[in-house]
């Protein structure tokens, strides 16, 4: 799609179709990476009572439901921009490469990842990167956000085929300041209400605080929860949470969830994910910031959460 196919506010045309789809998928995969790899893995070191015990496994269950539905909902979600993107004629090579990953990711649940096709499944991770980098070179506010963010998935990516040191750790800071780099490039996040910085303070202040009574389980708890080692200064990755749920906390007070749901993606796929699901979320999330109609400034729309429009591929 060209510019002329939005109206001059940046809002897609009338006639472009409303589905939940991405609305589930963001709630699923928060739900996944809150309740199964962050409370229920912080929950080990806990004792427990037999109540304790009762809650712990209520919220396995629910963590195992949310990831099962994250999972489905991610494999759609591939094939839908896959679909849109072959339809759209101009980006061949995304639609290909997004398609042979959803079918890589179904083979290997019965094949081991290993060897030559470890690397084919990597390359085309880097080839998707790439396609949707063409779009993103279009952008204005978001251009640089989008360089960060799919630094930090591509240089995962890269260390999980070449281990090194170097390249985790270059891959982590780009993590740690994609939040500052969206927060940055959107004007009116960087406008939000003083709730909006004070709500957003509380999430980060709670990082702290556990940081400093015992760094060493914190750490171990970022590396199960979203895969980073915290090997910067702990204030880096407190300002980065604190932008982070600026963004989102300011888009759900204006009705704007689609603008949210990048920085939601991102931070429920993790940093170098193991899992294709997760690497699904960081592509998607990608594209999100990549696709120009995912952040327009839009007015308030009054609409719940779970009818959100589809930014178009072109």
């Amino acid at each position: 799609m060209s510019a002329t196919d939005f109206s001059p506010e940046g809002r897609p045309p009338s006639g472009e179709p409303v589905s939940p789809l991405l609305s589930w998928l963001a709630i699923a995969a928060l739900a996944d990476w809150l309740i199964t790899r962050t409370v229920t893995r912080t929950a080990i070191f806990m004792p427990k009572s037999p109540m304790m015990i009762a809650v712990y496994e209520a919220l396995s269950v629910i963590g195992q439901f949310a990831a099962t539905l994250a999972s489905l909902l991610t494999i759609v979600a591939m094939l839908w921009l896959a679909w849109r993107a072959w339809r759209g004629g101009r980006a061949l090579l995304l639609a290909s490469a997004l398609l042979a990953l959803v079918v890589f990711s179904v083979v290997f649940i019965f094949v081991p990842l290993a060897g030559w096709q470890a690397f084919v499944y990597r390359a085309l991770l880097w080839a998707s990167v790439v396609a949707m980098g063409r779009e993103a070179a279009r952008q204005g506010e978001l251009r640089v956000a989008w360089v960060v963010a799919a630094s930090a998935v591509s240089l995962g990516a890269i260390h999980q085929a070449f281990p090194s040191i170097g390249l985790f750790n270059a891959g982590e800071l780009c993590a740690t300041l994609a939040p500052l780099a969206i927060w940055w490039g959107r004007r009116r996040a960087r406008g939000g209400t003083p709730t909006a910085y004070l709500l957003a303070a509380i999430p980060a202040l709670t990082f702290v605080g556990v940081y400093f009574a015992n760094p060493a389980m914190t750490g171990i708890i970022a590396i199960w929860s979203i895969g980073l080692t915290l090997y910067l200064p702990w204030w880096v990755y407190a300002m980065s949470l604190w932008l982070a749920c600026v963004i989102v906390v300011a888009c759900w007070q204006r009705r704007e969830f689609a603008s949210a749901l990048p920085i939601v993606l991102l931070a429920a796929g993790g940093y170098a994910p193991q899992l294709s699901t997760q690497v699904f979320l960081n592509l998607i999330a990608l594209w999100l910031l990549a696709a120009p109609t995912a952040h327009s400034d839009c007015p308030p729309r009054r609409a719940p959460l779970p009818h959100i429009a589809f930014p178009p591929l072109p």
